[in-house]
């Protein structure tokens, strides 16, 4: 009986962790539906920088049969996995349910929520903020010191824009995932000062992982990030596990 409780128990949180799974899946297809109605709307959306950027009479181009088609259902795809963050991020914080006490658990709704608006919030601001200064140094920059003209293709420019959004979106996650660390009580809002250092050269290599070879990219990442480290301090001062005393 004894040796059959631990894998009951596996067993249990293995059923209700594929249960989560199904369902988040389910909803990231039922997004994406969405996303695949209006996906000529998105698409000409994520070209607007490129187009601002370049000037007019510039577009980017596909050179297979099937890139347009490729190009609908990426961005179909990514579309509903923002749609159905709200979703998601509930289910990731209800992994954590054991972490907090019973009242406390009422307010995973708002922190899903606020996880998914910081989310999109990075996103938004890698759009505005990032993708037209990576266009300029990158392609019109470039172009126009040497003797050629940039022709992009659909796939090479959603792939790139795609990912530069992911990383701000992930990236303003920043304080969201250090609360947690702090409800474990694995982190202290003290170590997390004392390390603050530590957590700028982090970031900085991070910003220079996950962003254009560019400077100015990679600070426009890495100064937001250093903010919300320092928001995340606050949420585990205010938040954070209490040490019980002896």
């Amino acid at each position: 009986m004894t040796d059959a409780a631990p894998v009951a128990q596996f067993a249990g949180m293995f059923t209700v962790l594929r249960r989560r799974f199904i369902y988040s899946v389910g909803a990231v297809l039922a997004g994406a539906i969405v996303g695949w109605i209006f996906s000529g709307d998105l698409l000409r959306i994520m070209q607007l920088p490129f187009a601002k950027v370049m000037g007019e009479g510039r577009y980017l181009v596909f050179t297979a049969p099937h890139e347009g088609f490729v190009a609908h259902l990426t961005i179909g795809l990514v579309a509903g996995v923002i749609i159905a963050s709200p979703y998601l991020f509930l289910q990731i914080w209800w992994l954590f349910a054991p972490v907090f006490y019973r009242k406390q658990r009422r307010m995973f709704m708002l922190l899903a929520m606020l996880s998914a608006i910081t989310f999109v919030l990075g996103a938004l601001f890698g759009y505005f903020g990032i993708l037209p200064a990576a266009i300029d140094f990158l392609v019109k920059g470039f172009e126009q010191r040497a003797p050629f003209e940039a022709f992009l293709k659909v796939r090479s420019f959603l792939g790139f824009a795609i990912k530069l959004l992911l990383v701000f979106g992930l990236a303003f996650e920043l304080p969201m995932l250090m609360f947690i660390l702090g409800r474990l009580g694995l982190v202290s809002a003290r170590s997390l000062w004392k390390g603050f250092r530590y957590a700028m050269v982090i970031i900085l290599i991070g910003a220079a992982l996950f962003t254009p070879p560019d400077v100015l990219t990679q600070v426009m990442l890495a100064g937001p990030l250093c903010l919300l480290y320092l928001v995340g301090v606050g949420a585990v001062a205010l938040f954070g596990k209490r040490k019980t005393q002896a």
